[in-house]
Formats: structure tokens, sequence, C-alpha cells
């Protein structure tokens, strides 16, 4: 579904049309589930986290703007509810998987690290688009090309983007200090 459907969808639902939330929910609640599933590695803990975004968002939903990309607003609700119960549980003896693998194509930052850990430390070096578009080519594994219709941006400034990022996540992290 286009983001222009979905904005309208939220606009409808601000105006009281209670079926636009449910169309809203169909229509994006398999790539969160994908998102938040990545993270967790359960899936009924996916689906309970699939419900509370959708709470946040439900919460937050007058600060959308009018033209916020509406699925990148509910996937950054979605990593930060995901990452808010991997941090929370990290106590319990929950199994989890807890690795992330970041070589695709010689982009070789680390491997066998902390993913909340990772992810954490990645999104305070990264400005929001720059961790939008790492998450989604590294962690979420989608081509650039796919990156690039997604966010509605040129396929250039997706490469040139990602590449930037890589050069700022290696300056602040060395491969000693994860390994």
């Amino acid at each position: 579904m286009e983001n222009k459907q979905l904005q309208d969808l939220v606009i409808s639902y601000r105006n009281g049309n209670e079926s636009a939330f449910h169309i809203l929910f169909e229509n994006v609640k398999k790539p969160l589930f994908f998102n938040i599933y990545s993270f967790v590695k359960n899936k009924e803990i996916a689906e309970d986290l699939l419900q509370d975004t959708f709470i946040r968002f439900l919460n937050n939903i007058h600060k959308i703007k009018p033209n916020e990309n509406i699925l990148g607003f509910l996937m950054v609700i979605s990593k930060n509810i995901s990452l808010d119960y991997l941090k929370s549980n990290k106590k319990k003896d929950i199994q989890i998987d807890e690795t992330i693998h970041i070589s695709k194509s010689g982009d070789n930052i680390v491997s066998h690290v902390n993913q909340s850990d990772l992810a954490s430390r990645i999104e305070k070096i990264l400005n929001e688009r720059e961790f939008n578009i790492f998450i989604l080519h590294v962690m979420e594994q989608w081509g650039f090309e796919e990156i690039s219709k997604y966010l509605k941006i040129p396929l250039g400034s997706v490469t040139y983007i990602y590449s930037n990022s890589l050069k700022k996540i290696k300056a602040e992290i060395k491969e000693e200090e994860l390994c």
C-alpha cells in the first residue's frame, strides 16, 4: 500500500472512522511483525510486541506530520519496542538470539556482537535517516532498490547515505573493541 493511502487511513481514523485503523493494521502488520521477529526470534513474543507497537502508535498518532512515512514511523516504533523488550528481559533467563552478523559484501564491521547493544550504539552514531537505511539493509537484508522505493529516496542517495553510515560506524566502533 502506498504511503499516501496509509496517510489517508490515518486521517480517516483521526476523524472517527474506526474501520480505517483496521485497514491500516492489515496492510502493515506483516512487515512490522518480521521487523520485530528479527530482534526477538520468538513468534509469540513478536505477536505481543506487534500489539504494543500499535498501542504506542495510537498513543502518538497526533504526532504524525502530514507527509510522514507511516510505515517508517511504525517501523521505528516496533524497533524501539523490540529493543526495550530485549533490554528488560536481558536479566531473565529467556532464550533469545542476541548475535548479529554484519558482513554483507565486504562491509565487515563486526560479527557476533550483542544485537541490542550494537543497535543502540549505532543509533547514537547515525541520524534517523542513516539508521533506518542501515537497519533495512543490514538487519532486514533489503536491497538498495527496495529501500529506495520504500523510503521514496533516489537509489544513488540510498547507496551514498549507506556508504557514509558505514564510514561513521567504522570510525566510532573499533573491531577489536567489539570482538
